[in-house]
C-alpha cells in the first residue's frame, strides 16, 4: 500500500502538471484575419492579413522565431509571412497609417486570457525596420456591432532576427464572451519616415477549461487523506 509520504508526493506531481497545462495552454486554431489594406500583387508582393495568424515563416529556427522575409519565397504567392498595409494609391488606405486596422474572428466565443503579438521582422539590411506597429487600440465583440475597448497597447520594435522568440504576451484578462478582437492602429515605430505598418504574426490563448487534471487533483488528495486515515488506525 502507498505510504502518506508517496501519496503527498503524488500530490505534488498532479499540482505540477496542472500548473504546466495552464502555463503551457494552447493557442486558439481556426482563426481568420481581415485588415483595412494589403500590399499585395506587384512584383510577388504577398503582404496579406492571412499571413498573421498563418505558420509561413514561424518557427524557423526554433520557438516563436519569425523569417525575416514578409513575402516567404519570393518566386510564390501564397506563402507569404507577415502583414502590411498598402504601399500604393491604388489601393484604399494607402500613406494613412492611423486609418489601419487588423480585425481577428475567433471562429466561436470565448473568455481570453492573453494574446502574443510579434511585431514586423524585417531584414536589418533592408529599409523595412521601421515598418513595425507602435501604439494600438485593442476592442473585443461577441457580434461585431457592440465593442469594447481594453486600452492603447504599446508594441516594442523587432530585433530584426530570425532567431529569437520576440513576441509580446499580452494579458486579455476579463475578455469574456469575445468572437472579434480589432486591432486600431495609431501609430508606427516611425511614422516619420514611411507610410506604411506591420505585423509579423499574432496568436490568441483562452482560458482553460476545466480539465482531467483537477479530477487528479482530488484524487491524489482523496489518497493522501486515506492514507492519513490508515496510520491512525493501525500500529
Amino acid at each position: 500500500m502507498l505510504t502518506k509520504k508517496c501519496g503527498l508526493m503524488l500530490l505534488a506531481a498532479v499540482l505540477v502538471v496542472g500548473i504546466q497545462a495552464i502555463a503551457t495552454a494552447d493557442y486558439i486554431t481556426g482563426v481568420t484575419a481581415t485588415a483595412s489594406s494589403e500590399e499585395i500583387g506587384v512584383i510577388n508582393f504577398d503582404r496579406v492579413a492571412a499571413n498573421l495568424v498563418s505558420d509561413n515563416g514561424f518557427n524557423v529556427n526554433g520557438p516563436g522565431t519569425v523569417d525575416m522575409n514578409p513575402d516567404g519565397d519570393w518566386n510564390t504567392m501564397g506563402d507569404g509571412v507577415m502583414w502590411q498595409s498598402a504601399d500604393r494609391a491604388s489601393i484604399p488606405g494607402y500613406n494613412v497609417i492611423a486609418e489601419q486596422w487588423l480585425e481577428f474572428d475567433l471562429g466561436a466565443t470565448y473568455s481570453l486570457a492573453s494574446m502574443k503579438v510579434w511585431n514586423y521582422n524585417g531584414d536589418p539590411g533592408t529599409s523595412y525596420t521601421h515598418r513595425g506597429v507602435k501604439d494600438m487600440i485593442v476592442k473585443v465583440s461577441a457580434d461585431r456591432a457592440n465593442w469594447t475597448s481594453l486600452g492603447t497597447t504599446t508594441l516594442t520594435e523587432s530585433p530584426h532576427s530570425d532567431t529569437v522568440d520576440f513576441g509580446q504576451t499580452i494579458s486579455l484578462a476579463g475578455a469574456n464572451n469575445v468572437r472579434y478582437v480589432l486591432f486600431d492602429i495609431e501609430t508606427a515605430i516611425n511614422s516619420d519616415s514611411d507610410y506604411v505598418v506591420g505585423l509579423s504574426k499574432v496568436r490568441f490563448a483562452a482560458v482553460p477549461e476545466p480539465a482531467t487534471w483537477l479530477l487528479l487533483l482530488v484524487g491524489g488528495m482523496a489518497l493522501v487523506a486515506h492514507q492519513g486515515l490508515g496510520r491512525h488506525g493501525r500500529k
